[in-house]
């Protein structure tokens, strides 16, 4: 059985979390940990959790038990077994230590704790990813990152983070590659070895010579491909200067291309993503085509909805996902007044002609932009509410409850704004209900419901649909559920109140099991 057993943890672990703690120079970090309690054989679930300094040793160590149906919040800013380390930029690791211990190559999927991350800085500024770096025992296959998109100038650099485990990394496990918008390439190489629980923060701009001019005014495309031991990673990708902000990377999937008749069949697969436009933020679409399985540049559709499910936009054929190139475009395009607020969705859809196979999925990486932050986030094509996923549940008689879920925050600082899209394919007529349940540590601290018409969005603070939820619930950060038997497509927005600075972060699936089966949701 492949687990791990080491000195500074009491127990043997089956699986680890590795995280990017900050809490020097006045910036806090916060993490969100949620375990289901509705899968076979759900309890509570001993985490040894191990703080590393920026050299790798052991800074502070505690133990606690994850408990299925509550929300669990680590925060540097608030008084915990971490404060005795003091001011750190570091690791936490959270190692998984199941009684008995499990294989995490048969049972992985009980053993990622897939942490919701806020880092907030001293001015205000603010991001927020879910982490997807995380102990891998006996993998050595290269892993090859994609879905990284940057804009380099004179006030804007980017930087890829990753997080490593108990193996070293050997010197110049790390190439990466660069296209900009006229499809050259530059590669490099990250020389340094990777010591055990350390942070490796690589600045673009110190690989690559000269970087803003070769972008020109454009956006550019990142690549690499990383000989790791033991870790899975999709990096952090860090942006500093004028503009603040983290995403995390993608690894690329090999997937196959998709028959133009199964596309035909589901009236195309929908990728629904979240759209604010006004006078702090504005939103770009980052379309790409990167992952394995067909080489054929596809045109697509665009509309864009407003939050009354209104469509104010329909633009067939409009654009093409290129391989491996990036087609990057502003919202504000396709409006007709775009110095007027404007909030809802678009969705985007492959538009072949007949006979036409597509790539597997629509892959769209959001782009949320304002004065001083830029936040970022990923998004999949998937069957959202179509015709035949419907019949089908209803042949099968399954009216599951899919859920979802997001750290959210109302303190004196920060607010949490909650987008919700009841997307739909071509001619989708149904209003979508949603329950959403506050949770805190010791479980439900409130409930509320909402209704949502056909492709129309519910835009609101967290704060308006509970308002007395600070009497209820101490900690400043608390858990959203969304829970519906609709395909709803979620975004949370962290807002600081005094700057308007924003982060974004979509929804986190949950994989309940019914019984009969796992519930899917969406995007997933």
């Amino acid at each position: 059985m492949a687990v791990l057993k080491a000195d500074f943890i009491g127990r043997v672990a089956s699986g680890a979390e590795y995280l990017w703690w900050r809490s020097e120079e006045g910036m806090r970090t916060t993490i969100a940990l949620f375990r289901s309690g509705r899968q076979t054989g759900t309890t509570c679930l001993p985490i040894e959790a191990v703080l590393f300094d920026r050299e790798g040793g052991v800074a502070a160590r505690w133990q606690f038990e994850l408990q299925p149906e509550r929300a669990c919040i680590i925060d540097s800013g608030v008084a915990g077994p971490w404060t005795t380390a003091g001011p750190i930029n570091g690791v936490l690791a959270l190692y998984v230590c199941p009684d008995p211990p499990q294989d995490p190559r048969q049972t992985d999927s009980t053993l990622r704790l897939y942490p919701l991350v806020t880092w907030r800085r001293a001015d205000g500024r603010i991001a927020s990813l879910h982490s997807d770096q995380a102990l891998s025992l006996g993998t050595s296959q290269p892993q090859r990152f994609t879905e990284i998109v940057v804009c380099e100038s004179a006030d804007e650099r980017n930087a890829l983070i990753i997080v490593n485990g108990e193996t070293p990394q050997a010197a110049g496990a790390l190439t990466l590659t660069v296209h900009n918008a006229a499809h050259e390439a530059r590669n490099a190489r990250y020389a340094p070895a990777m010591a055990p629980h350390t942070v490796h923060r690589i600045v673009l701009a110190d690989l690559f010579a000269d970087l803003p001019h070769f972008a020109g005014s454009d956006a550019l495309l990142v690549s690499g491909t990383f000989a790791s031991l033991d870790l899975e990673t999709r990096p952090y990708v860090e942006t500093t200067g004028q503009r603040w902000g983290l995403y995390h990377a993608g690894d690329v999937y090999k997937w196959h291309p998709r028959p133009y008749l199964q596309h035909a069949y589901v009236d195309g697969e929908v990728n629904p993503m979240a759209v604010v436009n006004n006078d702090v933020v504005t939103t770009w679409v980052n379309l790409l085509h990167s992952h394995d399985g067909m080489e054929d540049d596809t045109p697509v559709d665009v509309r864009l909805y407003d939050d009354t499910g209104r469509c104010v936009a329909s633009l067939p054929r409009w654009t093409q996902a290129r391989r491996h190139r990036l087609t990057r475009f502003c919202v504000s395009e396709l409006l007709e007044d775009p110095s007027q607020p404007f909030s809802g969705h678009i969705a985007i859809t492959f538009s072949p002609e007949p006979g036409q196979d597509v790539p597997y999925h629509v892959q769209a990486l959001m782009e949320y932009r304002s004065a001083h932050v830029v936040a970022r986030v990923m998004g999949w094509s998937d069957e959202w509410n179509s015709d035949i996923k419907r019949a089908r549940r209803s042949r099968l008689g399954q009216a599951d409850e899919i859920r979802a879920y997001f750290m959210v925050w109302n303190d004196a600082e920060l607010e949490s704004l909650v987008a919700i899209a009841n997307a739909g394919h071509s001619n989708y007529q149904d209003s979508a209900t949603a329950e959403l349940t506050l949770l805190g540590p010791d479980g439900p601290v409130m409930k509320d419901t909402i209704s949502i018409a056909p492709y129309a969005s519910a835009f609101f603070a967290v704060g308006e649909r509970f308002p007395a939820w600070h009497e209820h619930l101490k900690a400043g950060a608390a858990l959203l559920i969304i829970s519906s038997c609709s395909d709803l497509a979620s975004i949370a927005f962290t807002r600081h109140r005094a700057s308007g600075a924003l982060a974004a972060e979509h929804f986190l699936a949950l994989w309940d099991w019914t019984g009969t089966h796992y519930t899917e949701a969406a995007g997933s």
